[in-house]
């Protein structure tokens, strides 16, 4: 792999900081996409972000987290239960004492005994040892402060809430007028969830936004073959989902998730504790270098920071930290299955089976780059799952899939005004290889380029490759 193009992409979550333009111009060239997480941030306060990231650098990708059906504490004031053994979480505001708590869900009363209830990330866990009239009684399994509107997960019960809320309509209809590309969907339990959002999407003339399932819940595990299938991305939010598993199993649940994502030619990004140590120190741990490394060596896409830049000390140091591991280490890849191992849709299977060849022909003729026109993506996509070894070159109309490009696995996108001329084309083509590989190919360098009928203008119509040497394109 080219050691100067990186491959592997990073998703940062937005940071107070980032509203001095001065702060996100020194570390702008590291970030492929901007996350905004909706639990910490109001619509003011989003838009005033969007506008700041577009005016330094209008190409980057922008991705948002819904909040979906959350379950939180609703207590004012703070409670610390370190040292108790049992306490009281009550159905209603009016019951609770100032020593207990109240949980603002409406089904809270057929909770049966022997759930876990996981408060704050993990940092408070309880056991319900009993069900009474107007509350549940539950055993402190692990204590500490409760502050007040903190998030409670559950083991071994499911939600029955609304999968897309109100507040998270009204984000949505504010993404799409703001041409935001990628919707991350918190609380994804199966298939119908995801076809309510497409639906919905659909309904406001907005199909072309990603969305991205964020695997957080057991019912999310059990669904995971029909979550991929429909969802653009995957995200595996290990946070949230290390608290509802045994912890010793989520590297295991992890790659079989990467696997199956990777067979299924979709995109998975890891999120959450990346680089952890690096929120209050400027040097990681050598177990987190460790783990990054691994996650590439298996196929994964992208990796998300969360607090190490959203609230950590060293924002620019762990950026460039996580930039230099994955050039370092980007070239331990060679992905191993078969075209027969892929998930192949009938609609597709010759427009699949051509990027397969293209993909194989790129490894078996040493080729340098691959070519992609394109106006969906889809191209470009299946191609950059299959982790070629050399950097895909992605050109579309499209504003909205030019910034969807620039996430995925090894692509370089640019956006274009036309399909003009092909031969006029190709000398643009290769003035753009020359760039991306920094200068670094030679007058009989092969470059693959995977097209439609170009001259037709339907770019979007896959029937062909084409191989040039760089001195004759």
């Amino acid at each position: 792999m080219n050691g100067s193009f990186r491959f592997w992409k990073i998703v940062a979550t937005i940071w107070p900081s980032l509203k001095k333009e001065t702060i996100l111009k020194r570390f702008v060239n590291y970030v492929d996409v901007f996350r905004i997480n909706l639990s910490h941030w109001g619509l003011p306060e989003a838009q005033k972000y969007v506008e700041i990231i577009r005016k330094i650098d209008a190409s980057k990708a922008i991705m948002f987290d819904t909040k979906g059906p959350e379950v939180r504490v609703k207590n004012s004031n703070i409670i610390d239960i370190s040292k108790r053994k049992k306490i009281d979480i009550y159905f209603s505001p009016d019951m609770v004492e100032s020593d207990d708590i109240y949980i603002d869900y409406p089904f809270l009363s057929e909770i049966k005994k022997g759930v876990i209830l996981i408060i704050d990330d993990n940092k408070v866990v309880l056991r319900v040892d009993a069900v009474k009239d107007d509350r549940l009684v539950a055993k402190v399994l692990m204590g500490s402060e409760i502050l007040p509107n903190k998030s409670v997960n559950f083991k071994w019960y499911s939600p029955k809430l609304d999968f897309l809320t109100e507040e998270d309509k009204n984000w949505i209809l504010w993404a799409i007028k703001n041409h935001i590309v990628f919707i991350a969907v918190s609380f994804v339990r199966d298939a119908n969830d995801i076809l309510q959002l497409r639906k919905f999407l659909s309904e406001n003339w907005w199909e072309y936004i990603k969305i991205i399932s964020k695997i957080e819940t057991i019912d999310a595990l059990e669904n995971i073959d029909d979550i991929i299938k429909l969802s653009d991305w995957i995200m595996i939010a290990r946070w949230d989902l290390g608290a509802v598993i045994p912890l010793e199993n989520l590297t295991r649940v992890q790659l079989d998730i990467i696997k199956k994502c990777n067979m299924y030619w979709k995109p998975v990004i890891v999120a959450t504790q990346v680089l952890p140590t690096m929120v209050s120190s400027p040097v990681p741990t050598r177990a987190e270098v460790d783990e990054v490394v691994y996650n590439i060596k298996h196929w994964v896409d992208a990796f998300m920071l969360s607090e190490e830049t959203a609230v950590g000390k060293f924002v620019g140091e762990t950026l460039e930290r996580l930039n230099n591991i994955i050039l370092s280490n980007q070239d331990i890849v060679d992905v191993d299955y078969g075209y027969n191992d892929l998930y192949i849709d009938k609609w597709n299977e010759i427009t699949d089976y051509i990027i397969w060849q293209a993909y194989k022909t790129s490894k078996s003729l040493d080729i340098k780059a691959i070519i992609c026109p394109t106006e969906t993506g889809y191209t470009p996509t299946r191609l950059s799952t299959l982790k070629p070894s050399v950097p895909i070159i992605a050109f579309t109309k499209s504003d909205e899939t030019f910034k969807y490009l620039n996430i995925l696995w090894g692509v370089k996108a640019y956006k274009i005004s036309d399909w003009f001329d092909y031969e006029k084309i190709k000398t643009l083509w290769k003035e753009i290889v020359k760039v991306v590989l920094r200068g670094n190919v030679n007058i009989d360098d092969k470059i693959l380029i995977v097209h439609s009928t170009i001259a037709q203008n339907i770019p979007w119509m896959i029937n062909g490759m084409e191989i040039y040497k760089y001195k004759d394109m």
